[in-house]
């Protein structure tokens, strides 16, 4: 139900996007924890718009099997810029913000910190840098870590249609 609502927000957002893709998640780094699982598949729908030349923003939905043994829908919101390009990718970095859904986390959280939340949906925060080649980015985002862990990074791919 909650990924069907994240569809339908998507595909009630607005209809002049510039560029429309499709993501997929192949996998995490969880850097000092190895109790985290780094399989973690998933499939995404996004659009972006140009505002500026290059400056793209970007709205994304999707869901993925999270490093908790879960699956998570997610619906994100961002910008993205270019910074250089080096032979023939245009490497782009950018910010983005969100909600996901973590039923445990969101509950250790909760325990362990009086963070709230929102039926086991939380507040998502990341940093991407990505390499465009023609139709396909190759995505490395990271995200801030657990208490457990020093860093964690996401290798994803999105192809525009």
């Amino acid at each position: 139900m909650r990924v069907l609502i994240i569809i339908l927000l998507l595909l009630a957002g607005p209809a002049k996007a510039q560029e429309r893709y499709l993501g997929v998640v192949i996998g995490s780094a969880h850097i000092g924890n190895d109790a985290l699982n780094n399989f973690n598949p998933g499939l995404s729908y996004g659009m972006r718009w140009e505002r500026r030349p290059g400056t793209e923003w970007h709205l994304e939905g999707g869901v993925f099997y999270n490093s908790y043994d879960e699956v998570s829908p997610f619906v994100i919101v961002g910008i993205h810029i270019p910074l250089f390009t080096l032979g023939p990718a245009e490497i782009r970095g950018g910010l983005s913000t969100g909600l996901g859904y973590y039923r445990t986390l969101a509950i250790d959280l909760k325990d362990d910190y009086g963070i709230p939340n929102i039926g086991g949906y939380l507040p998502l925060a990341s940093a991407t840098l990505s390499a465009r080649m023609g139709d396909t980015d190759f995505r490395l985002t990271t995200v801030p870590p657990d208490r457990d862990t020093t860093a964690i990074f996401n290798f994803s791919i999105a192809r525009r249609f």
